[in-house]
This record gives C-alpha cells, structure tokens and sequence, in this order.
C-alpha cells in the first residue's frame, strides 16, 4: 500500500509537470518584447518610442519596457496566470480605482493616478481566461498619453496574446 506522504508527493509531482509543460494550469510564458512592435506602439500611441524594448522577466510576469520620446516610460507586462494580477482586489473607489472596461478579456480596467508627486501612472489591466496583462505608462503629467492610445494598445495586445 502506498503511503499518504508518497501518494502527495506523486500528485504534487505530476501537478508541477503539467504545468511546466503548459497545462491549462498555467500558460507559456510570453517574451513581452515580441508581442507589439515599436511601429506597432508608434502607430497606436501616436508618439515615437526611442529605440527597441528592454525585456524584464521576474518568473510569472514577462515585462517589456520602452521610453516614449516625451520622456514616459512605457512597460507591457504579461503574466502566466489569470489570477497573477491584482485588478480583481486594487480598490473600487478612491484616487486609485479601477474604471470598468468591457469588451476586452473577461475582466479588464483602466485608472490614472498620481503615484508621487509629480509622477502619474496611467495603466490599463486585462484579464484574460488563462493569463492577464497590463499596459503601464508612468512619466509627469505632461507626459502621459491620450487615453484612447493606452486602450488601443491593451485590445492590439489581446488580439495577439495566444
């Protein structure tokens, strides 16, 4: 007979197999760089980005980071699981809040806001049914981009995330 320990041990074993192997437990891991392109951005934004992005990969999140030519730093972060991200407990009202996005994932949101002073963040969280994704601009007031643009490049990103 086989022990309770074991027995744990194999599910726990098998379990971490398919999801390194990419069960639905988890989705592949995404180079963020790879999926916009710095025409893409530039297109979408309406704004030059200098030079190519800087992949960030800090385990189940896949960051890409740019600068816009005004000065704002851009940054697509994908991660391996829906439940990765925070959308779903960052607050409902308040400088912070999240303003509900439909017909893009299965959750999704876009907010604004001052994160110290002089530097404002503007980010729109998606939720996807097997990975989650933000697009984040943080610069100076002056520097943050047309809404529109933002929410242009978070439904181009979903369209390509696999």
């Amino acid at each position: 007979m086989i022990s309770m320990e074991r027995a744990v041990g194999v599910l726990l074993t098998a379990w971490m197999i398919g999801t390194a192997a990419g069960s639905p437990l988890a989705a592949q891991a995404v180079n963020a760089c790879s999926v916009v392109s710095v025409a893409d951005i530039q297109r979408t934004l309406g704004t030059a980005v200098n030079g190519e992005g800087k992949p960030v990969d800090i385990g189940i999140r896949h960051s890409c980071d740019w600068k816009v030519a005004n000065g704002a730093n851009l940054r697509l972060a994908v991660f391996t699981s829906p439940k990765a991200e925070t959308l779903t407990s960052e607050p409902t009202s308040g400088p912070r809040a999240w303003e509900p996005l439909t017909a893009l994932g299965e959750k999704a949101g876009y907010r604004q806001y001052t994160f110290a002073p002089g530097v404002v963040v503007e980010e729109v969280e998606v939720v996807l049914a097997d990975r989650a994704f933000f697009v984040q601009v943080t610069g100076h007031a002056d520097q943050m981009l047309a809404k529109n643009g933002v929410l242009g490049l978070a439904r181009l990103v979903a369209t390509r995330l696999p």
